[in-house]
């Protein structure tokens, strides 16, 4: 709701960013004193900024700025989401915004995500030059998750599909791919599947007795 008052221990900036067709998309903006770079969090599939914001310490603390947005319909951002594309356009918005004070290389956009919304980031870093990108809990792309999950849903009725697998493919970056080997929601054989189109110098880190949530918080 647009009364919504964020409240964080650590200062931030509220930035509003207008899409082609006029939409706001809601964003956080966390900065640091001299920072290294810049993270770029686009969040999974539920909650907003109202919660969210509770990962921007982690990142602070090691020296970089952290831009979270809100996808359209979550949180303060109008509109409601129809494909992917739509989706993948909004979230350069934020790339393009951090662009202004922090150029793609040697200083970065480190693009971050949770859970579904894997498909965001790894296309980003496809169609941009960041110098890292950093999954958590990917899937090898929806299609192949719901007919794992859901097979007796068809998958004409994905309005996303979001081919991490084809994505990644295409990344020239460093790529890092952080999951549980407890996930139930999204079983980590997603990732080792991925290491297939994956570049020589890129990992996978298989995380013991971790789930689905709180990646963010082991210590490894």
């Amino acid at each position: 709701m647009k009364e919504t008052k964020y409240t964080y221990p650590n200062s931030f900036k509220e930035i509003d960013l207008k899409t082609s067709d006029g939409t706001t998309i809601n964003n956080l903006y966390f900065e640091t004193e001299s920072p290294k770079g810049a993270v770029y969090f686009l969040h999974g599939n539920a909650g907003n900024l109202s919660t969210w914001g509770n990962v921007a310490p982690l990142y602070l603390e090691s020296g970089y700025n952290v831009f979270i947005t809100d996808y359209r319909g979550f949180g303060k951002s109008e509109g409601t989401i129809t494909d992917q594309t739509q989706l993948f356009s909004d979230a350069q918005l934020g790339y393009d915004f951090l662009k202004k004070d922090f150029k793609e290389r040697p200083n970065h956009c480190c693009r971050i995500l949770y859970s579904i919304g894997t498909g965001i980031p790894s296309y980003l870093a496809s169609a941009n030059n960041p110098k890292l990108l950093i999954l958590q809990a990917p899937y090898y792309n929806l299609k192949t998750e719901m007919k794992s999950s859901f097979p007796f849903l068809p998958t004409f009725i994905l309005k996303y599909p979001f081919e991490n697998n084809l994505n990644l493919s295409k990344v020239k970056s460093p790529t890092f791919i952080f999951h549980g080997d407890k996930d139930y929601v999204i079983t980590h054989e997603n990732s080792l599947k991925l290491k297939a189109v994956l570049k020589e110098k890129d990992s996978v880190i298989i995380l013991k007795n971790q789930d689905h949530i709180g990646i963010n918080d082991n210590a490894e």
